[in-house]
């Protein structure tokens, strides 16, 4: 997880602020279960309604089109599971890479301020990941924290942070890939 608790600047208040995110899924399908599309696990606070997170979802197989609305599949107010539905039915083997873009708003009590990639609900391992965001200020540190399991899977990953434009910082980190064969 890089945590950017860490990133924001002293004294400064994201109050109001819409975090914006852009969740990319690229790989193989490995079971049927994902037939339709890939599954996004979302869960953020404050409370959110799924009709204002805007959710949309990208094709990047088919040129960047865009999709047909991504289904929420389950929408409590701070947990949300959404399938970005491909063009059409896949099997098994098929390729996939998928965007979906959603905002989340913040509130004074709590600003969104910090993020997190959670890689529980997979089933099959991993090979890559690669984590970007960009914020409002400038980091005073960041640094990325797991818990126990994964750590072995990101001890190679370093974070790393430039100012992108004014006003506006991008950190992010790689795992190393495993093989050359990975996607």
């Amino acid at each position: 997880m890089l945590s950017a608790a860490a990133l924001r600047s002293p004294g400064e208040s994201p109050t109001g602020d819409t975090g914006r995110a852009r969740y990319r899924r690229k790989g193989v399908l490995r079971d049927t279960a994902g037939d339709l599309g890939p599954i996004f696990v979302i869960s953020g606070s404050p409370a959110m309604h799924c009709g204002s997170m805007r959710p949309g979802g990208i094709d990047h197989l088919a040129g960047g089109n865009a999709l047909g609305a991504p289904t929420v599949v389950h929408g409590d107010p701070n947990f949300k599971v959404v399938q970005v539905h491909t063009r059409q039915a896949m099997s098994v083997g098929d390729r996939f890479d998928v965007k979906l873009s959603f905002v989340w708003q913040a509130s004074s009590q709590e600003p969104n301020h910090f993020d997190a990639v959670s890689l529980m609900g997979f089933r099959h391992p991993v090979r890559r990941l690669r984590y970007s965001v960009c914020v409002p200020w400038e980091a005073s540190q960041a640094r990325l924290q797991t818990i126990s399991s994964v750590m072995a899977q990101i001890s190679g990953a370093r974070p790393t942070g430039a100012r992108v434009a004014e006003g506006q910082w991008q950190y992010g980190f790689e795992t190393p890939r495993f093989s050359d064969s990975d996607p």
